[in-house]
């Protein structure tokens, strides 16, 4: 007896799941009561030491779209490629674990891929709310739908810099081979950012606010804490900025330039003060090291940080005294404290 034909799904959502037992079942649900329920739903547990795994078999008994991969904890950016590897669907949606898109999310979209079949990736916006607020979170859509068409020509114009709100089609990466790198905090920024500087392919912008996006304020609270995360964000930033201070196209591109601007500002001043809060010396040595090392490829001409002017005159005249400055700075902060 022949087997009935497999019709693989319209939409694949993977997410990846690393100790969230507080929030999944509010994602998990925000998808399944979807109006479209051409879809599945990929879970990879990234090796969670609470709750999540088993909250994510259970759900699974209950739902055949469901597929659970559990796995060594590896980061973000390996559950998505485990993902990715076995997704079936036309489409690719990477969702977070504590987020939630909204009612009639897939329904929307699955209206505009049909309509917009030139396009590689969909783009959308999102609604930002805490933790409290998901309860009695309002959502207004516009009374108009905008939806342009873009084509990249190997620029940044349109890009998003997380991946989760986007959709993309499955064969496209694919074909790309494209994958997310590993070792790399800021996953979705360079992943989207090597999409988008390589390849030229067609895109769809709308307003539509389909995703929900937690601010999670445990996480606000406990990052700036852990010295070698830290140290991990910074070289993930270094890297982002050798990767753009390399880029030779649309260098008169108005968009790439306040991009590149936005990256410089960052590796030279925000994660540098992160770090050099830190009292372990073994990671803040070497990440202030490759600081110096590529900080003079910056260019001085124009207002590039969102700080004060006195920061700004000091690295551009002179990195060491920079650094000194932060940590005086830093000093004086801690005095204040202690009083």
């Amino acid at each position: 007896m022949k087997k009935a034909p497999h019709n693989p799904p319209f939409f694949s959502i993977i997410i990846p799941v690393y100790n969230v037992d507080k929030y999944i079942k509010d994602c998990l649900d925000s998808i399944l009561i979807q109006s479209l329920q051409d879809f599945e739903v990929i879970l990879v547990n990234d090796g969670s030491t609470d709750n999540s795994g088993e909250i994510c078999d259970n759900y699974a008994v209950d739902n055949a779209c469901i597929k659970i991969v559990h796995k060594t904890n590896s980061g973000t950016a390996s559950a998505r490629n485990a993902g990715l590897e076995i997704a079936e669907g036309r489409y690719l949606w990477f969702v977070d674990s504590d987020d939630l898109i909204t009612e009639n999310a897939l329904f929307d979209l699955e209206k505009l891929l049909k309509e917009y079949e030139n396009i590689s990736i969909l783009n959308f916006t999102k609604i930002d709310f805490k933790d409290p607020e998901s309860k009695t979170l309002t959502i207004g859509f516009p009374e108009r739908i905008n939806a342009l068409v873009k084509n990249t020509e190997n620029s940044i114009d349109g890009m998003p810099s997380n991946v989760c709100f986007s959709i993309y089609n499955r064969s496209f990466l694919l074909d790309k081979n494209l994958r997310f790198e590993e070792d790399n905090v800021f996953e979705d920024e360079f992943f989207n950012l090597k999409l988008y500087t390589n390849y030229s392919f067609n895109f769809l912008n709308t307003n539509l606010p389909l995703y929900l996006y937690r601010r999670r304020e445990e996480e606000n609270k406990t990052s700036l804490k852990d010295s070698k995360s830290l140290y991990e964000k910074c070289l993930s930033k270094i890297k982002l900025f050798q990767y753009v201070s390399q880029i030779k196209a649309n260098q008169t591109n108005h968009n790439f330039l306040s991009y590149k601007k936005r990256v410089y500002a960052e590796y030279a001043l925000h994660f540098l003060e992160l770090c050099l809060r830190q009292d372990q010396t073994e990671y803040t040595k070497k990440t202030i090291g490759i600081i110096k090392k590529n900080i003079r490829k910056i260019p001085i001409e124009g207002n590039y940080f969102k700080t004060s002017q006195i920061k700004r005159v000091l690295y551009n005249w002179n990195p060491d005294i920079f650094v000194g400055y932060i940590k005086l700075l830093i000093l004086m902060q801690k005095m204040q404290t202690r009083n």
